[in-house]
């Protein structure tokens, strides 16, 4: 009676940090920095994202024996999400001319989700290894600078009735470590922890992450060269 629990708990841990989701989040989460163009399909990405996010919180409340700042990373993560799918409304409707902020303002909340989700792995985690570590690491250092530049958007917003752009050299430098990211979770991660299923997309990913470098990489190029 006690060891079933526990495996019930394992196949949810090796499916949180072994299907691949870390690394979409991780690969969409750059597509916020994208200048607004058509505010109905920014609006509708945003409302893709939120779902998806609600999904995300939803998903620790089926872990048995959860502890109750699990319960509470997965409220966060849930009001996130309805903030973004509130965002991308707005948006679609639209109730506002100036829409350029409310990207960012979604990216702030998308990485505060992420910031909670990497937290709740970390406490579901059946043992805390070094690999996982570094893969965390790598997380917080990409998700940590996109949600850096994001708030630099929404304060320019309030104290300056000028726009922020986003410089050439903000998103480089966010391909480059969203992609090591990615990498880095691949490697370190996914390949040990993922289901059978799941091992194909460890190459696929490690794939994926090095192009995001490559693409700063030849972004760097182009502003040193230029």
């Amino acid at each position: 009676m006690l060891v079933k629990p526990a495996k019930n708990k394992r196949v949810s841990w090796e499916m949180m940090v072994g299907n691949g989701q870390i690394c979409l989040i991780l690969m969409f989460q750059i597509f916020l920095w994208i200048p607004v163009v058509y505010s109905a399909l920014t609006g509708a990405s945003l409302l893709i994202y939120g779902i998806w996010w609600i999904l995300h919180g939803i998903y620790p409340l089926f872990i048995g024996n959860r502890t109750t700042s699990v319960s509470i990373g997965s409220g966060v993560i849930i009001a996130a999400g309805c903030g973004i799918i509130g965002l991308g409304i707005t948006m679609i409707i639209p109730l506002m001319t100036d829409v350029d902020w409310v990207p960012r303002m979604a990216g702030i909340f998308y990485n505060l989700a992420f910031f909670i989700w990497l937290f709740v792995i970390l406490k579901v985690a059946p043992m805390i290894t070094r690999g996982l570590l570094i893969g965390v690491v790598c997380c917080v250092i990409a998700s940590g600078y996109a949600f850096f530049c994001h708030a630099l958007v929404l304060i320019n917003v309030i104290v300056s009735d000028i726009p922020r752009v986003t410089a050439d050299s903000e998103q480089m430098i966010g391909f480059i470590v969203s992609g090591g990211a990615i990498v880095g979770w691949a490697r370190f991660v996914m390949r040990k922890t993922a289901p059978t299923n799941f091992k194909i997309l460890v190459p696929a990913f490690t794939i994926f992450g090095v192009i995001y470098i490559g693409f700063g990489i030849v972004m760097a190029m182009v502003l040193i060269f230029r």
